[in-house]
C-alpha cells in the first residue's frame, strides 16, 4: 500500500458556470434522470437481497432478475 507522500499531486481547477435558462433546464432533466437511475437500482439491489434472505429455489431468483 502506497503513503499519501508516495502519491502524485494533482493540481484542482476550480471554475465557475454561468448556464443559460436552456442549459438550466437540461441540467434539471439530467439530475433528475440520474436519481431516479440511482433510485431504481437501489430498489433493486435491496429486493435481490430479500430474495436471498428469504431462501427462494434459484429458478424464481433468476427469473426475477430477468424481469428488473
Amino acid at each position: 500500500m502506497k503513503n499519501m507522500s508516495d502519491l502524485e499531486y494533482h493540481y484542482g481547477l476550480k471554475m465557475r458556470i454561468y448556464p443559460s435558462t436552456n442549459q438550466k433546464k437540461i441540467i434539471k432533466i439530467n439530475g433528475n434522470i440520474a436519481r431516479t437511475v440511482y433510485n431504481k437500482m437501489v430498489a433493486i439491489d435491496q429486493e435481490l437481497y430479500k430474495l436471498k434472505q428469504v431462501k427462494l429455489p434459484i429458478d424464481i431468483v433468476k427469473e426475477r432478475i430477468k424481469e428488473l
